[in-house]
């Protein structure tokens, strides 16, 4: 018996993005749905579930179940929204003109569209609203995903091997964090690819077998042994020193997170090296420190740095560049990532660039031979902490009583200004007077001429407060953080960052030079006062006790000498040339 029901396809979809997270799931949409078409006497041909966004065409299931519709094997289709259907204007199209051509049915639990009904402009307004609902939500996610990588600095999406995805039981905030469980196992066979001791893949062997590591299980996949693919991705990955890559409004952009790094950027780089991988060790921009500071002291052009890389071959003991194509030792071929033990060593030599005069003669030199020579121009500006101590209270009592002086000439030069401004009221008083209708008491002419002196005698005087309004106290801040900077200098260079060693060079020096592998400096003011301070007071003190080794620290009775040279350098307006404050570099 031929059954006269209409045949109609359940649809389901329900994608992981988030513009479903309020939808049901596909068990819930099918259960509903067979309800509907139970209630409705509807023959179910075929109920088709699908885990797929809809926002562009191409979705395998929905275009089969088209070829279906168009070639008229079924009467509609049933599903629990339309935008269940489609959320582009393609898809969207394609069921509208399905209804006009076709003459199907599309049945949700609130209204059914067909040809007949003629309310296929709402749907066109539902398409509509979904595709601007995506629209929408897609603006709103990259302007998230970019607050949180530019502002935040911090990875969004799934974590990578190693860390895991928590949200903030306060904020609701999702972020990553290390997972305790993996991180370490992770961390310590990598370190044996650094040193060397390991392969490759001996540390992923170890990390398997003797750590017993296994991936976090996750609802479809997970618990199983670090795969080898997987494993050389961790190692070539900037992520896991710090270093965040990915595409940001189509461009590609880096930037250091806040995350735990796993190793440091020198291991990063040795890692590159020992998996003997073509092209360059590393991914970003390497940050070579002095070199926009430093100038050839010869022909005056820009400094540049350069990285060298070489090995030694743990098999033949050969030593060899690592070069941009070479994977192996050129002597005994013996790969680089199955070298064990191999020394790697690195180099960075600074050099002119030979731009304005390309016969320069000047040579490169090793950066520990640079920082060497920076070392020894740092000792030039030393001085210790109980001197400045010493130095600043002392510099203090001068620079009250100067104060005092600086007070009093300020009430002069305010008492002066107000007579100007009253001999300016009252030539004006002259000018205006019913009795100087002819110019009988002032000329125009005169009246000009006395105003111009007038009002240019004001600004003078006006100048000369503005200028010495706080002289006092910014000249004694620059002394501070000037010997504050002279104490410490070399400590911070020491123990600072690449960046901190580069702006304490730029605060020191209003030039620095590389002539003949030597560095020499031209301090800046404060520093050249300094100097000059230190070699008059040990002088001093040598004709004293001439032999006798100067302790800067036990001086007490020459700190008027300092003070007279600073006096002797200070100005109206006591600033850093470009207003640059002389304070303690970031660390």
């Amino acid at each position: 018996i031929m059954s006269n029901k209409p045949k109609y396809f359940i649809y389901c979809r329900k994608s992981s993005d988030s513009e479903d997270r309020q939808i049901l799931s596909l068990d819930a949409q099918k259960r509903e749905l067979i309800k509907l078409a139970n209630k409705q006497n509807i023959k179910v041909v075929d109920i088709l579930l699908e885990s797929q966004s809809a926002k562009a065409p191409g979705r395998a299931i929905f275009s089969k179940m088209l070829e279906q519709v168009y070639s008229g094997e079924v009467d509609g289709i049933i599903c629990w929204k339309l935008d269940r259907l489609a959320r582009n204007p393609i898809d969207g199209g394609s069921l509208i003109w399905a209804i006009k051509e076709k003459d199907i049915k599309i049945i949700t639990p609130s209204q059914v569209f067909s040809k007949n009904q003629d309310n296929s402009i709402m749907m066109y307004i539902e398409f509509g609203m979904a595709q601007k609902y995506i629209d929408d939500l897609s603006k709103n996610v990259h302007r998230g995903n970019k607050h949180k990588f530019f502002v935040k600095k911090q990875w969004s999406g799934l974590a990578k091997c190693g860390y895991i995805n928590v949200k903030d039981p306060l904020t609701k905030e999702n972020y990553v964090d290390i997972d305790k469980d993996r991180f370490y196992q992770l961390q310590e066979a990598i370190q044996l690819v650094v040193n060397g001791s390991h392969t490759p893949m001996e540390a992923l062997h170890y990390l398997n077998e003797e750590l017993e590591f296994t991936t976090r299980k996750t609802a479809r996949m997970g618990g199983v042994p670090l795969g080898r693919a997987t494993f050389y991705r961790v190692l070539s990955d900037p992520f896991y020193y710090g270093l965040m890559r990915r595409k940001v409004a189509g461009k590609k952009e880096e930037i250091m997170g806040t995350h735990q790094p796993m190793i440091s950027e020198e291991d990063y780089r040795v890692i590159q090296i020992r998996m003997g991988k073509k092209g360059k060790p590393h991914y970003s921009k390497h940050y070579f420190p002095y070199k926009n500071v430093l100038v050839c002291g010869e022909c005056g052009g820009n400094i540049t740095a350069q990285e060298k890389w070489q090995i030694i071959c743990s098999g033949c003991k050969h030593k060899f560049a690592k070069t941009k194509n070479r994977i192996e030792c050129p002597k005994c071929k013996l790969n680089i990532s199955e070298m064990k033990k191999a020394k790697v060593l690195h180099y960075v030599y600074y050099g002119c660039t030979k731009k304005v005069n390309k016969k320069c003669s000047q040579k490169a030199v090793e950066i520990g031979v640079l920082e060497k020579r920076i070392h020894e121009a740092l000792d030039r500006f030393e001085i210790p902490e109980s001197f400045r101590s010493k130095a600043i209270e002392f510099l203090n009592e001068i620079n009250n009583e100067e104060s005092a002086n600086q007070n009093q000439v300020t009430c002069k030069l305010s008492k002066d200004y107000q007579a100007v401004q009253e001999q300016l009221q009252n030539l004006l008083s002259l000018k205006i007077s019913p009795k100087n209708i002819n110019g009988d008491l002032i000329s125009e002419e005169e009246y000009s001429k006395q105003r111009k002196e007038l009002r240019q005698k004001r600004d003078s005087i006006e100048e000369q407060l503005s200028a010495s309004s706080d002289t006092q106290d910014q000249w004694m801040d620059l002394a501070e953080r000037s010997f504050e900077f002279a104490c410490h200098a070399r400590e911070w260079f020491a123990n600072g960052t690449v960046r901190t060693r580069s702006q304490i060079l730029d605060t020191l020096g209003e030039k620095v030079v590389v002539l003949d592998k030597n560095v020499i400096i031209k301090p800046r003011e404060p520093y050249v006062l300094i100097e000059k301070g230190i070699k008059e007071i040990i002088a001093k003190n040598q004709e004293l006790e001439p032999s006798k080794l100067i302790d800067l620290s036990t001086i007490n009775t020459d700190l008027e000498t300092l003070s007279i040279i600073w006096r002797k350098g200070r100005d109206s307006n006591p600033r850093s040339p470009n207003g640059r404050r002389f304070s303690k570099p970031v660390q």
